[in-house]
């Protein structure tokens, strides 16, 4: 997209006809400053930096709705609870990250939360992604693991996990997910032990009661305790922007510095400008200020530099740059604690976490990308073998505060036991969760070939 016209789908979905009139519009009712509100459009309108879907309504809409959030764990207790709350959630355009563990039959609860979700018409947005996580121990694993193969399948709005250690993967439970997964796609697998881990504090630190993590948002790029939402936003790598002059061959690591402080300026405004549809959760997302600042671009500026995506080159590359944007945001994460406060009271940050990737669904069409965040475009994907894609979301993961959302496409032709070697291989990595898409196993599939089968977000 190189002309400032916005193409009828982004015009109707983000309610500007021009993407500078977005980006001023958004800018304007986001910045805390004057200084502030000129450093974001600068990084905006170069595209350096682009803020999440629900963010780019900003001055459009009345309210902002976060991009994602948790609910936490259901229970036959608190299901009705938390189906309306989800049902709010929803209405607000916000995705919702659930585990069903405590349900005695949560296969129809999923079925429940599915028909609410189909029920809300959000117009020219299309419906929100959802995640819900089964422990592995539940006694109705079985039926959760096949629930989407079903021929009368309506759970189309959720994306479905098995929450699992490495260890445990194995037997009937490994057979029974491969196969399901080579049917549909789903389910995909969380480790909920390496979802823990994150940034450099700890919600315990904050509220030495909140329930640990149980969940993922829909795409599997933040794991959050129940009621805390986050705000997401991407560094464009192939911004012309931030290219070295004159060659445009190499990034300019000053210009990514300052894309990369606006970017945690920009997010952790976001947290103060938000609507929420429940009390408790604006207490803990403003307590947690949990922002997910990530990338996109990456498969499009490896080939302007001309490195293989499958070599050693560009993993290296890829730790450098995760370890890179991850220090300078948890920095500037500190330098807002000193000015306005730190999440723990006498801690250094003011955020929790700061660092994440995300899948970009929404917003690479802005750029002039053919990837989404680390992903190939989808033919080009498929001609790299699973090892290439799951070292990749490894390589980006060793720096991240969080997740990295990232889905191993594999061609047609594949068999459950490849799959179930994709499985095994990235529960041996460090990733904290693992998707898998077979070509064509799914007849509503998103993407036809030339781009890349993703969730929106």
């Amino acid at each position: 997209m190189t002309c400032d016209k916005l193409p009828d789908h982004y015009a109707k979905r983000y309610k500007a006809t021009t993407y500078s009139a977005l980006v001023a519009r958004v800018c304007a009712a986001i910045a805390r400053t004057p200084k502030d509100e000129g450093e974001f459009y600068a990084e905006l309108a170069a595209k350096t930096f682009i803020p999440a879907g629900n963010t780019l309504l900003a001055g459009a809409d009345e309210t902002i709705a976060p991009n994602c959030c948790v609910i936490g764990m259901l229970s036959d207790d608190n299901l009705a609870d938390k189906k309306e709350m989800a049902s709010r959630l929803w209405k607000a355009k916000t995705g919702v990250g659930v585990n069903l563990s405590g349900l005695a039959d949560p296969v129809a609860a999923l079925r429940q939360l599915s028909d609410i979700n189909h029920s809300i018409n959000l117009g020219h947005r299309p419906s929100r992604g959802n995640m819900a996580v089964l422990n592995a121990s539940h006694p109705k694993i079985k039926d959760f693991i096949f629930c989407k193969m079903a021929k009368d399948n309506t759970i189309t709005n959720f994306n479905i996990s098995v929450a699992v250690e490495p260890a445990a993967f194995r037997g009937r439970l490994a057979e029974w997910i491969s196969k399901a997964a080579w049917q549909s796609g789903d389910p995909g697998l969380v480790v909920l032990s390496r979802g823990a881990r994150y940034g450099p504090n700890d919600a315990r630190d904050i509220d030495p009661g909140i329930e640990p993590i149980v969940t993922c948002v829909p795409c599997g790029e933040q794991f959050m305790h129940a009621n805390e939402t986050c705000n997401l936003g991407s560094i464009n790598l192939n911004a012309e922007a931030l290219m070295c002059k004159p060659n445009n061959g190499e990034l300019d690591h000053v210009l990514l510095e300052h894309a990369v402080r606006v970017g945690v300026r920009f997010l952790d405004t976001v947290v103060d400008r938000l609507s929420f549809v429940d009390a408790h959760m604006r207490e803990t997302s403003k307590r947690m200020r949990r922002i997910g600042l990530g990338v996109m671009g990456w498969a499009d500026y490896l080939k302007r530099i001309n490195i293989s995506y499958a070599s050693e080159e560009a993993l290296r590359l890829a730790e450098r740059l995760s370890a890179t944007i991850t220090e300078i945001a948890e920095d500037e994460s500190r330098r807002l604690a000193e000015k306005y406060g730190a999440a723990v009271a006498g801690g250094r940050y003011r955020n929790i976490s700061v660092t994440c990737i995300a899948p970009t669904g929404g917003i690479t069409g802005l750029t002039e990308n053919v990837g989404y965040a680390i992903e190939p475009a989808f033919a080009e994907a498929l001609s790299y073998d699973y090892k290439t894609h799951i070292a990749m979301q490894e390589a980006w993961q060793s720096g991240m505060h969080n997740a990295v959302s990232k889905t191993v496409n594999l061609p047609a032709s594949a068999t459950v036991e490849l799959v179930r070697a994709v499985f095994e291989e990235a529960l041996r990595s460090q990733c904290k969760g693992i998707t898998i898409y077979r070509d064509t196993c799914n007849v509503a599939q998103p993407k036809e070939l030339g781009s890349c089968a993703v969730c929106v977000e």
